[in-house]
């Protein structure tokens, strides 16, 4: 066979392999309900939450959910069952917040081997102080916001953990909806002093 012939053989070969493989797209399929994520029926369907977060909250190896369910709701951590299906639990003492909540990111932010979350709240221009979930082992929460300095008043939107002084401890970011001369806080840079307080 001369090798123009075996190129051309190749050619073909190579061509009806990426016709029958292709270059599909990734393809996803909702789960939602068969894996156990749903509201409790107990709660309204006309609300509705912002910014869940992902995190192993109990420590067993696998990525369970906290997701606020809306104004005035509970907070919900939906835990992994290992499998893919998940039971949903409220959080601790949170079962009822007292605004909306607008964001929920998790991280270590005490370096204890846990992952906590801090939540945002608010509605208009004002609100309470935002959430911080200390985790107390386990997927125990208790909030810590005060005690730990980041309990922003105001109407917070979104959140982000980062070590922007690469000291080895996570700081937090927060915006908030503001006015300028409004007397209203502004976005709020916390800097962790190495013992998970701000």
């Amino acid at each position: 066979m001369s090798a123009l012939r075996l190129r051309c053989v190749g050619l073909i070969a190579l061509l009806a392999l990426m016709l029958t493989t292709g270059d599909l797209p990734a393809q996803f399929v909702n789960v939602t309900a068969s894996s156990g994520i749903n509201l409790p029926p107990s709660l309204p369907t006309t609300e509705f939450g912002r910014g869940a977060a992902w995190a192993d909250f109990d420590g067993d190896g696998d990525l369970d959910l906290m997701a606020p369910q809306g104004t005035l709701l509970p907070v919900l951590v939906f835990w992994n069952d290992g499998s893919g299906n998940f039971s949903s639990q409220i959080v601790g003492q949170l079962t009822a917040l007292p605004s909306s909540p607008h964001a929920c990111v998790a991280a270590d932010f005490d370096n204890d081997g846990d992952q906590d979350a801090y939540i945002c709240l608010g509605d208009g221009q004002t609100g309470p102080a935002n959430i911080l979930l200390v985790n107390q082992g386990a997927g125990v929460f208790v909030d810590q916001a005060a005690l730990r300095g980041v309990g922003t008043l105001g109407c917070s939107y979104s959140a982000s953990w980062g070590d922007f002084n690469r000291d080895g401890w996570l700081d937090l970011y927060v915006g908030n909806l503001y006015q300028l001369g409004g007397g209203l806080p502004g976005h709020t840079l916390y800097q962790n002093d190495g013992t998970g307080h701000f």
